[in-house]
């Protein structure tokens, strides 16, 4: 008895070590709607139950599928405002379909530029910019992007911008971004202004290099010579030359370095990155990271204000392989969803088995478009706390490359009418979508749709079909290769008849009107035309 006892309590022990593991933390999700986009691209919605309700939109991406990738929709100019929809409509075309979206980077609402570090194939689009207060969302340099591999990364970037004078090289602490006290910073062509933001105490010295410079890129470095300078006190900003960049410092420290450079004396600068993310299709810096290694990993105080705010959240995930990248959005602010503090968006990540996972811009910003059936267009998914959606600055797409075939392999028709049919009732058909295998919409014309039955138990008349004998059916809806089945009883009487609306007396000359409820013989809803109940 002993033993049995023993192996009991050892069974009971594994079953609750099973179900408290983070996997089942989403016992309380329910799924409302699932079903693919494209061949690699999946959508979700789901009711969560937690401490508080919340629907949470999910796109799951597969770049194993050779039709799909992630890709990074900017605007042009750069400092330009859209909704997710508008942006991601505005970038969708053939053979680069965009089948879903999600608002991404955080961004300045005042002038709408970008505010962290995002770069495409090397290319330096914003500069690195990361707060000292871990109370603020980017205080770690951390970013999402697809690799030169073609995988999804979350990691941390280590990004340098070295400055070689006189056969010394030092790293400086910015690059296009306002200088601090006791900083040295380079501005390139690709700086917001053409003039350094500098005025006052501190020195600029100007370098041309004999080449415009039309980009700024990791891996780049640029050689050229002093051709002007901008004394201590000199209180006018310098103009930065399109074929060269601006040192610019202030402070003892760096003065001791620089303050001796002359007019014809050569300077190189050179911006690095760490090989992770040298040649990656495009970075973008976020924050915080909020799941490492399958775990629960928040680069944030997560007592701040910020990270305590029951909010709309949207955040971006890989799996371990980097092959699965999932794009989720958390409604909040309204009545049907609470909303999630950062802590709580991290367990809730963690329960869906992700690897790693970082957060993006969220709040009033948090939206996510799909692609639906029967239409190319990207349109609205989730319910923005605002009413409508907020103008972002880019976002992260889900990209169908697959070409449309014009063959036809997934079809849908709905009934007018549900339910068992009686003899002498009729049911209409019509043609909802027609797609090609990979998800994308064909013209639909209703004479390309035809309808074949089993049990001749019905006659069928273009898209519609009367029933004339009892019986089971099932139709077979066609169109070319694309198949769509549905199944019904045929009854010739009612099983049931209930009459509603009659209710006290009725004065002579007025009307009376009557409600009937027929169902069939398993109690199901009876299809009947009005002139057979009399």
């Amino acid at each position: 008895m002993k033993t049995k006892k023993s192996l009991i309590l050892a069974m009971l022990m594994v079953f609750a070590l099973i179900f408290s593991t983070p996997q089942f933390a989403s016992a309380a999700q329910s799924t409302n709607d699932s079903y693919p986009l494209s061949p690699g691209v999946k959508y979700s919605n789901y009711t969560h139950k937690g401490s508080k309700t919340n629907i949470v939109n999910h796109l799951e991406v597969d770049l194993a599928n050779s039709f799909t990738k992630i890709g990074l929709g900017l605007p042009n100019p750069i400092n330009t405002l859209m909704t997710t929809t508008q942006h991601a409509n505005n970038r969708s075309k053939e053979g680069n379909r965009v089948v879903g979206a999600i608002n991404s980077n955080f961004y300045n609402m005042g002038d709408g530029y970008p505010l962290y570090l995002i770069s495409q194939y090397n290319t330096i689009v914003t500069p690195s910019v990361i707060s000292s207060s871990s109370s603020n969302y980017v205080s770690q340099p951390i970013a999402f992007g697809i690799t030169k591999d073609g995988n999804g990364e979350i990691a941390y970037y280590n990004s340098k911008i070295n400055v070689t004078y006189n056969g010394e090289t030092n790293e400086v602490n910015g690059l296009n971004v306002k200088r601090g006290d006791n900083e040295a910073v380079i501005y390139t062509p690709q700086n917001h202004s053409s003039m350094t933001p500098n005025g006052g105490k501190g020195m600029e010295f100007i370098v041309e290099t004999g080449n415009t410079i039309g980009a700024t890129k990791f891996g780049q470095t640029l050689t050229g010579k002093v051709t002007a300078i901008r004394g201590y006190d000199d209180e006018a900003k310098a103009k930065i030359p399109r074929n060269g960049f601006v040192l610019s410092f202030n402070g003892s420290a760096w003065g001791d370095k620089y303050r001796g450079i002359k007019i014809g004396d050569e300077i190189s600068v050179n911006f690095a990155i760490d090989d992770r993310w040298m040649d990656a299709q495009f970075m973008m810096a976020s924050g915080p990271l909020l799941v490492l290694d399958g775990k629960k990993n928040v680069s944030m105080n997560e007592s701040s204000s910020r990270a305590r705010e029951t909010a709309p959240r949207t955040a971006i995930a890989i799996s371990k392989d980097k092959k699965k990248v999932h794009l989720i959005t958390v409604d909040g602010r309204i009545n049907s969803s609470a909303g999630m503090t950062l802590t709580q968006f991290a367990d809730y990540l963690v329960s869906l088995g992700v690897d790693r996972a970082i957060n993006l811009d969220g709040g009033g910003s948090t939206t996510m478009g799909i692609r639906k059936y029967g239409s190319n267009t990207v349109v609205l998914a989730n319910t923005p706390s605002g009413g409508t959606q907020r103008r972002v600055s880019a976002i992260i797409e889900a990209i169908s490359t697959a070409p449309t075939t014009n063959v036809p392999k997934h079809i849908q028709v709905t009934r007018d009418k549900v339910g068992a049919l009686l003899v002498g009732a009729t049911v209409k058909l019509t043609p909802n979508y027609v797609l090609d295998e990979y998800y994308n919409p064909l013209p639909m014309n209703a004479s390309d749709f035809k309808i074949t039955q089993q049990n001749n138990t019905v006659s069928v008349n273009g898209l519609s079909y009367t029933a004339v004998s009892p019986g089971s059916e099932r139709l077979t809806v066609t169109n070319q290769g694309a198949v769509q089945s549905i199944s019904f009883n045929v009854v010739d009487a009612p099983a049931g008849l209930t009459i509603s609306g009659v209710s006290g007396s009725v004065e002579p000359n007025a009307s009376l009107q009557l409600k009937a409820n027929v169902t069939g013989p398993n109690n199901e809803p009876l299809i009947y035309n009005d002139s057979q109940i009399q």
